[in-house]
């Protein structure tokens, strides 16, 4: 009977540790998928600066050529 309250505690025990494991690379994988999304919306960001910083140079050479 004792050996039987063990051997569910220790079953306790490795299920706790599992889903702590499990948790744990569940926030991993989110918030490296959060970083790369991060890092791809300010490259974007960017790109879209220097488009808008290039179309209004040639604007103002226009005017003034």
């Amino acid at each position: 009977m004792a050996s039987t309250v063990q051997e569910d505690v220790s079953s306790g025990r490795a299920s706790l540790l599992l889903i702590a494991l499990f948790a744990g690379v569940v926030i991993l994988i989110g918030k490296t998928a959060i970083g790369i999304a991060k890092n791809k919306l300010e490259k974007e960001i960017a790109a879209e600066k220097e488009k808008a910083d290039l179309e209004a140079r040639k604007r103002t050479s226009r005017q003034e050529g």
